[in-house]
């Protein structure tokens, strides 16, 4: 992870992936498959219960471009907390 990249636009496509781990609400929103690239960072979204699963990834894909990512990766999360953790992945060029 060492290099650092510039933040991506505000409008950048980030690309959603999860684990079997990651909440079912986000699994059910993400790609099938695994992201391309190399690990650039890691993210972890903590929401308030009343919000949505959209709300929370639309959270971590702005952390994503923040850190110059392309795709997250949602490792794991807790659906009663709206907590999740994961990823951040840049592809290479």
């Amino acid at each position: 992870m060492g290099a650092e990249y510039p933040p991506r636009p505000d409008d950048w496509p980030i690309a959603l992936y999860a684990t079997g781990t990651a909440p079912v609400e986000v699994v059910n929103m993400a790609r099938s498959g695994r992201p391309e690239g190399k690990v650039v960072g890691r993210f972890r979204v903590t929401a308030p219960k009343a919000t949505t699963w959209t709300k929370v990834m639309n959270q971590a894909r702005s952390e994503a471009r923040s850190l110059g990512g392309d795709s997250v990766l949602v490792t794991k999360g807790d659906t009663f907390l709206m907590v999740i953790e994961g990823r951040v992945y840049r592809r290479t060029e």
